[in-house]
């Protein structure tokens, strides 16, 4: 049963990663930015498939609009807690004098 996801176990994990992390970074723009296009490729196929696999009728449109909402949030997650391990763009916070 460890394997069943609630919110305490959510901060839980949340805390063991920030505690983790090799220094308090500060994102790069350049990282954010490739982080926005990276994201929004995913959230278009998703789409595009539903879209695909569905048809254009409008009561169907809105079910895939509310479903493409609940999936995007999920593989939102996980996009987030993949980019959260890697180091690339990441900058060291500058040292006050």
């Amino acid at each position: 049963m460890d394997d069943i996801i609630t919110p305490e176990r959510v901060i839980e994990d949340a805390q063991k990663i920030k505690h983790k992390s090799p220094c308090e970074c500060k994102e790069s723009q350049s990282r954010s930015i490739i982080k926005t296009v990276s994201w929004r490729a995913v959230a278009t196929i998703i789409t595009f498939f539903l879209v695909w696999i569905f048809t254009g009728n409008l009561t169907i449109a809105a079910e895939i609009g509310a479903l493409e909402v609940v999936l995007k949030l999920l593989f939102y997650y996980g996009h987030e807690r993949i980019w959260g391990v890697i180091e690339w763009g990441r900058r060291a916070p500058k040292q006050k004098a």
